[in-house]
């Protein structure tokens, strides 16, 4: 049902030159590969799209299954990638620079490609963002549809476009918890079980 809503011809996207956020924008907005399609839900401690429940469930499903306790919403947004017939490295970035410390969350919608890799590095306050051959590949997450990953916000992160695909349908969360669990083994290399609709 999520995915039949988000894909339907009635589900309002924008266009961005450039989908990334930060000094990535005056970096890559020439590049025909980092442009894209968004919906915003929630963003600077306000909901701004009705669908905003919609899309919560997954958050929800995702945070039980890490054993995190959610504590705060920072951003909910959906990203849409179509194929463009052209290749990438990727574009290494966090979602929020210079914010104390959250998590990511990613929920892949729609599309069999365009993996998702995380790098070991991580963002330090005040640095640039990094050109992709600095950086060590952590590991890769191929998408697969109603399934996702948990990962520390300041771990750089990139997801690629789609090849044969006609769309990637990805929902993005940034988040606080309110403690780390005693025992915490990182999502980050693992793809979740198929969560519920």
């Amino acid at each position: 049902m999520v995915a039949h809503t988000l894909l339907s011809a009635n589900f309002p996207y924008y266009y961005a030159a450039n989908i990334h956020t930060g000094q990535l924008t005056d970096r890559y907005d020439a590049d025909p590969t980092a442009n894209g399609f968004f919906h915003r839900f929630y963003d600077n401690q306000e909901q701004v799209s009705n669908s905003l429940p919609l899309v919560l469930p997954y958050l929800y499903a995702l945070c039980d299954r890490s054993n995190l306790r959610l504590d705060a919403l920072l951003r909910v947004r959906a990203f849409l990638s179509l194929p463009t017939g052209n290749t990438h490295n990727g574009f290494p970035h966090i979602d929020i620079p210079n914010l104390s410390e959250y998590k990511t969350a990613l929920v892949y919608v729609a599309g069999n490609d365009g993996d998702t890799i995380l790098y070991r590095e991580q963002y330090q306050h005040g640095e640039m963002l990094p050109d992709p051959s600095s950086l060590t590949e952590e590991c890769r997450v191929t998408p697969i549809p109603n399934s996702g990953l948990v990962f520390d916000g300041y771990q750089f992160h990139t997801g690629l476009l789609p090849v044969t695909s006609k769309v990637r349908l990805v929902l993005n969360y940034n988040f606080t918890v309110n403690a780390e669990p005693d025992v915490f083994v990182s999502p980050a290399t693992e793809v979740a079980e198929p969560l519920p609709e």
